[in-house]
């Protein structure tokens, strides 16, 4: 029975550890990305978050209309970052707290868990560019 219960607690030690060094794998690669690098990524995540949502998506106790309204703010920021616009920079991470366009159009549109997964790797990307830009 002793033995029983060490194999699970080595296991379940095997996955903390496993999950530990996976958040410090992602953190490490993109801290050695380039500025323009960290700005690709952050392009792709709004491009995901565009994707994630379609004509046919609630946009119901959002700040936004419909999709059209997603896909021009969605450009927006890809353009202002592009250029660089350390104000929209700033802007941008505001819009994955509560009460931000983001987080409320996943959670109209009962996709927390996707919207938490996006939100974690936007805030390592986030970091690092910040850091990269100062």
């Amino acid at each position: 029975m002793r033995i029983h219960w060490l194999l699970i607690s080595i296991i379940i030690g095997g996955v903390f550890v496993y999950l530990n060094n996976l958040k410090k794998f992602k953190t490490n690669f993109y801290s050695s990305l380039s500025k323009s690098q960290l700005q690709e990524e952050i392009f792709n995540i709004l491009d995901l978050i565009l994707n994630h949502h379609s004509k046919v998506s609630n946009f119901e106790n959002t700040s936004l209309k419909n999709y059209s309204d997603l896909k021009n703010l969605i450009h927006y920021y890809i353009s202002e970052i592009g250029n660089e616009n350390t104000e929209v920079i700033h802007k941008l991470s505001f819009e994955f707290y509560p009460k931000g366009v983001f987080y409320e159009l996943y959670e109209v549109n009962n996709q927390k868990i996707e919207f938490e997964k996006i939100s974690k790797t936007l805030s390592i990307i986030y970091k690092e560019y910040l850091e990269k830009i100062d």
